[in-house]
């Protein structure tokens, strides 16, 4: 499967692609529709990423925002009644609104949010993580007791976790070097958003994506990306690395707890799997 290709809000750059699925990440709200039409011109969009220092109940939507997935990445919800008078217009827009992990009240917002049908998600900014609310809210989302909006990171591990496969969720969006790359204005092309602020970078020319299979430097990462897990790490020793694969290392020295928390995760997405299977063979009943 080709990878979709991930850059920064720039006209030229996106119109030297062709054919590609793309993902243009802004923090200019007014630009949201103008790349999105952009990408369309030759190519597919995939999603529209706007960052905003504003709560999300501050930000100003757009009429051209309408028919374009779109994730919005923001601190907080805001005031209560604030975020109900926006809550319509969210409604009518293809739009995911992620908050802050780090912070604890994001997490009942976050429940109240997707009980009003907008879909949420974790945005994870720091390593100040609050363990015991991530699992409450993976409980929330995973074994609903009403009809709700899901939530991420849990939506993408229960649609797609297996029990023979390995899945890695994306921590940081679109950071999964398994499905997007990352590429600049001079078509430098990278892993991460990371690894291209670095200027770590796979290979310069977007020509050369066709010839990704074969790139050493693509092989040379594959190869790397399980050497942890071959001797007793933190990481290597945990149940969860199937759907983490270490992203969250970062938070150990500081905040221990991803591991419980991955492990309740891992065990949910088995009880999810079970039941789906459960349900699909399903028993036939005499109707009334």
């Amino acid at each position: 499967m080709r990878h979709i290709l991930v850059c920064e809000a720039n006209d030229d750059l996106i119109r030297r692609m062709h054919g590609e699925a793309i993902v243009v990440k802004t923090n200019v709200a007014g630009e949201v529709g103008h790349f999105a039409r952009v990408i369309n011109e030759s190519n597919k969009i995939h999603c529209i990423e706007y960052t905003s220092e504003e709560p999300l109940a501050y930000i100003e939507l757009y009429e051209d925002w309408k028919g374009f997935p779109i994730h919005v990445m923001s601190p907080s919800l805001g005031k209560f009644m604030d975020f109900i008078v926006k809550r319509t217009a969210l409604k009518e827009l293809q739009v995911r609104c992620f908050l802050d992990a780090s912070v604890r009240e994001n997490y009942v917002d976050l429940q109240i949010m997707t009980s009003l049908g907008i879909p949420g998600g974790l945005w994870f900014k720091g390593n100040d993580i609050p363990w015991s609310d991530f699992k409450d809210i993976m409980a929330f989302t995973v074994f609903p007791k009403v009809y709700r909006a899901d939530i991420e990171p849990f939506a993408f591990v229960m649609q797609n976790f297996k029990s023979d496969a390995n899945i890695l969720f994306p921590v940081k969006n679109f950071d999964n070097p398994y499905r997007y790359l990352h590429v600049d204005k001079d078509e430098n092309v990278a892993l991460t958003s990371e690894h291209l602020q670095r200027g770590e970078y796979l290979f310069q020319g977007l020509e050369q994506l066709d010839e990704l299979d074969s790139s050493k430097a693509y092989l040379a990462w594959k190869k790397q990306a399980h050497r942890p897990f071959m001797k007793i790490t933190d990481c290597g020793s945990c149940p969860g690395w199937r759907i983490c694969g270490g992203q969250l290392a970062y938070t150990l020295a500081d905040n221990p707890g991803c591991k419980k928390a991955m492990e309740e995760l891992i065990e949910a997405a088995e009880i999810h799997q079970s039941t789906k299977t459960q349900e699909s063979k399903g028993v036939e009943l005499c109707q009334l």
